[in-house]
């Protein structure tokens, strides 16, 4: 046979084998257990077929919990950690889906259950990133799983948690040993991450268990500074009350002072000074307490500070004076009171 020849015979097969595993995956799809496994008797290879993403006879039996089905090709010995284009395993699609049945067996086959995707998501992560209760309970408490896993930006499964508000499942980790000092890449922490979500439940216990409460992530931002920048007034007051430093400043500056001046709360201004802020506070570009009170119309703010001495003269580093921020935001309700 010329080379010709067998170039055909060869483009042939492959044409034959792409029809017969469509039509395999899709009987998997269908649920038709009789035409799966008769194909599977006929040709035994087909317990490897995939689909354009790469997606198995697994994944699809998995995806579509008929346990009936994945037992009958579990009994095939295929590969049980195999992985699609995107690094999936029949095991992350068990965990999103929450298939628990297709866990348990997927276990008891020996699945790996730490694999990572291509973005380094665990069947852990993927699990409580799509908010999947059953799933993250199974493989933490049989499974045993890793819960301080890691994604390629460093999140672990409770800071996806809290990022995601799914608080049932944070505490839950926290419980079942999730570290709760783990920072992702950003230097971003599980009490970072629940003050600025607002998320108190998580922020209160996660206080009781001293987590650091001052942590600062890598622009310097503190859990303290972001609940007031989001305006979440009352877990301000209560990492206030726990301890948080009122002084500590981002790497622009800016101090709970100078957060609460411009975001126009007066409640969590009083605050931070009744536990030793100062009016003097000024960011890196010489910006006062006024500067940023007036730069945002908060008039309220910038009538609390005059009266307790604010300087109107202050220049920052542009040389603008606040009554110059207030003109160029066009705050005409503060042109009378700070005019010099």
């Amino acid at each position: 046979m010329n080379k010709n020849k067998l170039l055909t015979f060869a483009i042939i097969c492959s044409l034959h084998f792409c029809s017969t595993s469509s039509k395999f995956i899709e009987s998997i799809k269908n649920h038709d257990e009789q035409t799966v496994f008769k194909m599977l008797n006929e040709d035994p290879t087909l317990i490897s077929a995939r689909d354009k993403n790469g997606n198995s006879s697994l994944h699809y039996a998995v995806a579509t919990s008929d346990d009936n089905l994945l037992i009958g090709l579990l009994k095939k010995n295929p590969n049980v950690n195999v992985q699609n284009n995107a690094g999936f395993s029949p095991a992350h699609v068990a965990a999103q889906r929450q298939n628990v049945n297709a866990l348990k067996l997927l276990f008891q086959a020996g699945a790996n259950f730490e694999i990572k995707s291509n973005e380094g998501s665990t069947p852990l992560l993927t699990a409580v990133f799509r908010q999947a209760g059953p799933s993250v309970k199974f493989l933490i408490e049989t499974v045993k799983v890793n819960p301080n896993v890691i994604d390629k930006d460093g999140s672990t499964p409770l800071i996806y948690a809290i990022y995601k508000s799914y608080t049932e499942i944070a505490l839950y980790l926290i419980e079942h040993g999730a570290d709760y000092t783990l920072k992702d890449r950003d230097g971003i922490s599980p009490l970072f991450e629940a003050a600025s979500r607002g998320n108190l439940a998580v922020v209160k216990t996660l206080i009781q268990l001293k987590a650091p409460i001052d942590d600062q992530m890598s622009k310097g931002f503190t859990p303290l500074h972001n609940a007031i920048a989001f305006g979440k007034s009352e877990i301000a007051e209560l990492l206030i009350e726990n301890g948080a430093s009122v002084n500590l400043s981002n790497r622009d500056g800016l101090n709970a002072v100078l957060f609460a001046c411009a975001n126009g709360n007066l409640p969590i201004l009083e605050k931070v000074l009744k536990f030793g802020g100062s009016l003097n506070s000024q960011d890196t570009k010489k910006r006062t307490p006024l500067h940023f009170a007036a730069s945002n119309g908060h008039l309220p703010i910038v009538t609390f500070l005059l009266s307790n001495g604010a300087n109107l003269h202050v220049r920052d580093l542009n040389g603008k004076t606040p009554y110059d921020l207030a003109f160029e935001k066009q705050n005409k309700n503060l042109y009378d009171i700070l005019k010099p």
